[in-house]
């Protein structure tokens, strides 16, 4: 009988049948689906709507806050910490709670692709096993064939395609916005955690939270801190007592229009800075508005817009505004207290700098002569002159003398 090779081949290999090559298919449909419907193929506005869905926080990350506070009850150093040493820690978590974050959503995100990539593995290891088999079935010899190798070493890999990138960059656009979210979910709830909401006295609807109290007792060990807070707030008192009283004229020392001086409706964003929010970045939502609502005023420069805000503090004096600004500029996440934010905040602290600093000898002569003594007493000198603020820092939590 003669030999046919083309029979001996057929024999020797069974070629994979009509169904596996179906499940094959199947699964690479599969793949596609699921790429087209993921995350990265969504736009702008869906991008933006699934942000603003997350209103909590995952309980993987928000068990970190609870560890976190857990440790700050600890009694693990020498002396108290200073306020400056106490925000260290907190940036120490949020640099540690950010990366967590990023991890959580690599791990989110590679969960599905790493069922798929497990199955597409075994069905191919399948394939693999029945090309390999020899005729004879005795196990002692195989053929391979590099076509349906599996060996990583001989792995074909292909280059992303224009539309592959795009979504792989939608997607880091998306990853970075909901860490970010998270970011403020997580100064919202350390916050509030650690600090009791304040209470109305009964029968008084016109007194204000205490929240102020909560802000003051962060900086309880750092007293440079709350003194300055105290002469700042005498000193505005009297800069608005002599406004009031006609002893200076705030609108032509400040060299303002008589459009730039209606505020009124500006102080109501200090007062909820101040008494209607507690974390940081609920604070600067507050600021933001502020500087929101005055560049409605059209002001041709940078120093107009001081001078409005000069006006308004002295005019309406918010107490406690000074330790707001330390407890936004120590508490906020560094690297998120940029760009508008931190414009805004140094826009706020140039004009209680230029408070600070006034003094008699800046006042206009017709205002000296109607000065009493005492108001002469606090407006003597900078208060710089008096209280020397700690340097602002951040160190390590090495650097903190334990117990």
């Amino acid at each position: 009988m003669k030999f046919d090779s083309s029979q001996a081949i057929k024999e020797s290999y069974h070629l994979p049948t009509e169904d596996s090559l179906n499940v094959l298919s199947d699964l690479s449909n599969q793949s596609s689906n699921a790429s087209s419907n993921s995350n990265t193929g969504l736009t702008k506005e869906e991008i933006e709507q699934e942000v603003e869905s997350i209103i909590s926080l995952p309980s993987e990350l928000s068990k970190l806050i609870d560890l976190f506070i857990d440790d700050l009850k600890q009694p693990k150093y020498l002396r108290p910490l200073s306020v400056v040493q106490l925000s260290s820690l907190f940036q120490s978590f949020y640099i540690k709670f950010d990366r967590s974050s990023f991890q959580y959503l690599t791990r989110q995100a590679n969960e599905p692709a790493n069922t798929l990539l497990n199955a597409r593995e075994s069905l191919s290891s399948g394939l693999s096993g029945i090309f390999n088999r020899s005729r004879s079935g005795s196990g002692t010899r195989k053929r391979s064939s590099s076509l349906f190798s599996t060996d990583s070493n001989n792995a074909f890999q292909p280059l992303l395609t224009p539309e592959e990138i795009n979504k792989q960059l939608r997607n880091n656009e998306l990853n970075n916005l909901k860490i970010e979210r998270y970011m403020k979910l997580c100064e919202h709830d350390v916050f509030h955690k650690i600090l009791e909401v304040g209470t109305s006295v009964p029968g008084n609807n016109n007194h204000k939270p205490s929240r102020t109290l909560k802000v003051t007792n962060l900086f309880r060990n750092s007293p440079e801190f709350i003194e300055f807070d105290r002469l700042l707030n005498e000193k505005l008192i009297t800069l608005t007592s002599l406004a009031a009283h006609g002893k200076l004229d705030l609108t032509n020392f400040l060299a303002m229009s008589q459009r730039d001086t209606r505020v009124d409706g500006l102080w109501t964003d200090l007062e909820k800075l101040v008494y209607d929010s507690i974390a940081p970045h609920e604070k600067l939502q507050y600021l933001l508005k502020l500087h929101d609502d005055m560049m409605t005023f059209n002001h041709t420069s940078n120093d107009d817009f001081l001078s409005t805000l000069i006006y308004l503090i002295i005019h309406q004096p918010v107490k406690n505004i000074f330790l707001n600004v330390q407890f936004i500029k120590l508490f906020r996440y560094k690297k998120k207290l940029i760009e508008k934010e931190l414009y805004a905040l140094t826009n706020l602290e140039a004009a209680l700098t230029f408070v600070q600093s006034l003094t008699v000898a800046d006042l206009p002569e017709d205002s000296k002569g109607k000065l009493s003594q005492e108001e002469r007493k606090i407006l003597d000198t900078a208060i710089t002159n008096k209280v020397a603020l700690p340097e602002v820092k951040f160190c390590g939590e090495s650097s903190m003398s334990r117990s």
